[in-house]
């Protein structure tokens, strides 16, 4: 996995983020089902202010842009499909 955040220096309070994760292939079941390799990409971009004198953080994610599809076992041995790609936008403040 690797994760990278950049602050823009031209825009007071951004911040740009990313992250590239690679499962390898591994098995499901010991010697019975394997599973194979999957890379998800994800981005996102977050912007704090303030607003009436309150802290704010406005923050927009993509995640698994390339709409990889994937399975991931578990250790009770259910097989769960990875999320499709999705966007997610959320909005944050101090009280």
């Amino acid at each position: 996995r690797v994760n990278l955040q950049y602050r823009l220096a031209g825009v007071e309070g951004m911040t740009l983020d990313a992250k590239v994760e690679r499962n390898s292939e591994r098995y499901a079941r010991p010697d019975i089902l394997r599973l194979p390799a999957v890379t998800t990409v994800d981005i996102g971009v977050r912007y704090d202010t303030m607003f009436i004198g309150r802290n704010v953080a406005i923050r927009l994610q993509g995640m698994n842009l390339t709409n990889q599809f994937g399975l991931s076992p578990a250790a009770s041995g259910q097989i769960t499909p990875l999320d499709s790609r999705r966007f997610e936008f959320s909005l944050a403040f101090d009280m």
